[in-house]
């Protein structure tokens, strides 16, 4: 997981990144969050995880987050 502040996502920027830029933290995944927004966005090595796995991810998380 990072966390950003310079940089954040706009709102039409959520999506996934199948190596957009630099790679972060993960070398397989990893999951970036807007400090100061709450926006987040998902790099991921698309030679190794399929973006309908990265789907599902997002799918779990929305539903956890709508719980609490």
């Amino acid at each position: 997981i990072t966390l950003t502040t310079d940089s954040c996502s706009v709102a039409g920027d959520l999506k996934t990144s199948h190596r957009a830029g630099p790679a972060l933290c993960g070398d397989l995944l990893t999951f970036e969050v807007c400090a100061l927004d709450g926006s987040f966005r998902w790099h991921f090595d698309a030679s190794r995880l399929a973006p309908k796995q990265i789907d599902r991810m997002t799918q779990h998380l929305q539903t956890l987050l709508h719980g609490v």
